[in-house]
């Protein structure tokens, strides 16, 4: 029978494989390293940046706060100290990988975010909100100021630990939502200058009638922006007009399907204090329709008895002895105004012109055009309402017997003071502040209560 050979190589190829197994070996643990210590790796970023997230909204949520909330003193009040506090306790209360961390102070920055770069700036501690408005927090696993992310493979190869961190940046700015029952009345100013002098607007101490005035309206109204003082007085009457004068004040409506609606209105003045409704979330950017009803003074004279009705039962007495309702109406434009860039206004000036009335005209219940749009929020001190003695008439302002005579609103505009809006919505889009409305002006602004995460 034939023998077969089998062929089994030279005899310097034999064992060949042991090396070419070795180097496979190799290869197959540098993989298995890569792949479960990247993963290790994956996991700790994750955690990191939601400690870092967590941290950073605590941190923002108590950087801005109400004076003394539980009295209604809601004057924005900076807490540098107080925000870095949190934003540490909120770091030490969770875990990474089981490790418990430390944030340091050098890692936890208060300064100001730029909504129009999307950058932030670190600034250091002021007492005025609108310089502080965001808080930075890092939190680090560098084998410093936490111990590092221990690996399990990669150390056999001389690497026993990984270095991560996570940025996170959290906003407490300028209020762009105001929760239904926010907003106290539905009234609201224009951010639009205007110039000569109109009737329906004198300041306090009352002088004579702002239409036997020739000379400048500034005269009347205020100082020079950079010299304002603590609050500004002016007096709001609804003089009506044919068409909407963009710089003036009126009653705004929430819906186009209300705006012709006079019971609805009445409803919104009164309030639900005083057997009202509360005014309906409003947001920036949202359309609102201006009404009048100069041209049907029965209703008018109504609305301000339920106007004198709601400040009597909102009334308070201030630290300066009077009694004030405090309150917050919005400002409106006729552009929709931009998340990164609301327009400003034409000058500071603008805003106590505002609340100037059109002269006397038959008008409809309501506007039908311009468009216009809300542009933010506004803190107002309501000081007195003014009720005639008994049904106004639809005369022109001059006359004694007038609507515009008779019935009206004091307001007191603290324009150098913060505010925290209670209940806001956490929504990325801004108001404006008194300093965008004009650069000399002193800053104020309605402050949102929700933070939110920018970076």
């Amino acid at each position: 029978m034939a023998k077969t050979r089998q062929s089994r190589g030279s005899p310097q190829e034999q064992g060949a494989i042991t090396p070419i197994l070795a180097v496979c070996l190799a290869m197959g643990l540098g993989l298995l390293a890569l792949t479960v210590d990247l993963g290790q790796l994956f996991v700790a970023k994750n955690e990191l940046q939601n400690i870092a997230d967590a941290a950073a909204l605590a941190g923002a949520r108590k950087l801005i706060q109400p004076q003394d909330s539980s009295n209604g003193n809601l004057v924005a009040v900076v807490h540098c100290s107080e925000a870095i506090a949190a934003a540490q306790a909120m770091a030490a209360d969770n875990k990474s990988l089981g490790a418990t961390l430390t944030v340091s102070d050098a890692d936890v920055t208060v300064g100001q975010w730029n909504l129009s770069t999307g950058s932030f700036t670190k600034t250091g501690c002021s007492a005025n909100p609108v310089e502080v408005n965001a808080i930075q927090v890092t939190v680090k696993r560098d084998g410093e100021t936490n111990a590092g992310v221990a690996s399990f493979f990669a150390s056999i190869l001389g690497t026993p630990t990984m270095n991560s961190q996570a940025t996170a940046v959290a906003y407490l700015g300028v209020a762009g939502t105001a929760a239904a029952g926010t907003v106290g009345l539905p009234f609201a100013v224009s951010t639009t200058a205007v110039s000569g002098t109109f009737p329906g607007v004198a300041s306090r101490p009352a002088g004579p009638h702002s239409y036997a005035r020739a000379n400048s309206i500034m005269d009347w109204f205020m100082p020079q922006p950079a010299q304002a003082t603590a609050s500004q007085s002016f007096t709001w009457k609804d003089l009506g007009g044919a068409s909407l004068n963009v710089k003036k004040g009126s009653w705004i409506m929430p819906k186009s399907s209300e705006s012709s609606d006079g019971t609805k209105l009445k409803s919104y003045i009164l309030g639900p204090k005083s057997g009202g409704v509360q005014y309906p979330e409003v947001k920036v950017g949202q359309q609102l329709y201006p009404v009048s009803e100069y041209n049907y003074p029965t209703w008018l004279y109504a609305d301000f008895q339920n106007l004198k009705t709601r400040f009597n039962a909102e009334k308070k007495p201030g630290s300066d002895g009077k009694y004030k309702w405090r309150t917050l109406v919005g400002v409106y434009y006729t552009n929709k105004p931009s998340v990164k860039a609301p327009p400003p206004p034409n000058s500071w000036l603008g805003l106590a012109q505002s609340l100037i009335g059109p002269r006397p005209a038959f008008a409809c219940t309501s506007y039908p055009s311009p468009v216009i749009y809300l542009e933010g929020f506004i803190t107002v001190d309501v000081t007195n309402v003014t009720v005639a003695s008994s049904n106004c008439q639809n005369y022109d302002y001059k006359d004694s017997r007038s609507c515009a005579n008779n019935c009206y609103m004091d307001l007191e505009i603290p324009v150098d003071q913060n505010f925290i809006i209670p209940n806001t919505n956490s929504n990325p889009v801004v108001g404006q502040t008194t300093q965008q409305m004009n650069s000399s002006a002193p800053n104020g602004a309605n402050f949102a209560a929700v933070p939110y995460l920018v970076k």
